[in-house]
């Protein structure tokens, strides 16, 4: 997993020329992990960023599922489809997690 390997003590300066790779910002599992090195780079605690990871991730799966793996081809479509389907198996509050601007979706 990838915060198992980014929280990872051996993955400090020999490793990071293993992670070039994600250098590759047009596919969308890439732009996640880059987003989740960021959040530890500015010292984010690992609780939220686990939060983060367990969330985004759950989008990026949605994604997938919708054929999408770059992410110029999301749209506010879709990330509304992904919330309603989270209102179908989330608690309100669990769903409110999920949403930015305190629960409302600007379109």
């Amino acid at each position: 997993m990838v915060l198992a390997h980014l929280n990872s003590r051996k993955s400090q300066i020999g490793d990071i020329a293993n992670l070039a790779h994600l250098n590759d910002r047009e596919k969308l599992d890439n732009s996640l992990k880059i987003f989740l090195i960021s959040c530890q780079v500015n010292n984010l605690s690992s609780r939220s960023i686990t939060d983060y990871a367990q969330k985004i991730g759950a989008f990026v799966t949605f994604c997938r599922a919708q054929r999408i793996t770059v992410p110029s081809e999301i749209n506010t479509n879709h990330v509304r489809l992904f919330l309603l389907g989270t209102q179908q198996r989330c608690k309100p509050a669990s769903v409110k997690d999920y949403h930015g601007n305190n629960g409302h979706l600007k379109s």
